[in-house]
């Protein structure tokens, strides 16, 4: 994962406005979530992700900060559903950029951070909407504290692991 992202981070203005282009592709209606000027909203990801990296050793760390990106994220319309469709632009992202260098194995390898990451926002956003609703607001029915993908972390040799206190270390 540090690997290629170095490559992304090299090439980091490209590669955002290529994931932006291609998440207005796959969801238009998302567009209006963003008021930002693009170019700075494209330097937030890349710092987003490069932080994400940087605590990758300290996952309950880098957890906290993805559970508040995540309930900050929920104040501006983001919704569990969006979360594939983030992931799909970025795994489009990833192969335009890093090319031949987007293998099985690092796919297979930011696949496991990204659930990492989506179950943390998810948690914070649905923490935050609890929050919000009061304290007798029932759990929702895509609950990420639920079991489910985004909370699960499988290897290449097929072993599963949960998510929310640590993240694959085959593949850093």
């Amino acid at each position: 994962v540090r690997k290629s992202f170095l490559e992304i981070e090299r090439q980091s203005d490209v590669a955002a406005l290529l994931f932006y282009r291609r998440l207005f592709e796959l969801a238009p209606e998302a567009k209006p979530m963003f008021k930002a000027d693009i170019q700075e909203q494209s330097k937030k990801l890349i710092e987003m992700l490069a932080s994400a990296l940087a605590l990758l050793e300290r996952p309950a760390e880098l957890s906290a900060e993805l559970e508040a990106l995540g309930a900050k994220h929920a104040t501006y319309g983001a919704r569990a559903e969006h979360y594939p469709v983030v992931r799909r632009a970025l795994f489009d992202m990833f192969e335009q950029v890093l090319k031949t260098k987007f293998t099985e194995e690092t796919r297979v390898a930011w696949g496991e951070l990204l659930n990492f990451i989506e179950g943390a926002m998810l948690r914070g956003a649905e923490a935050s909407t609890r929050r919000d609703a009061g304290p007798f607001a029932p759990p929702h029915a895509d609950s990420p504290s639920a079991p489910n993908y985004r909370n699960r972390l499988t290897t290449p040799g097929g072993e599963t692991g949960d998510a929310r206190g640590q993240i694959g270390r085959a593949h850093v």
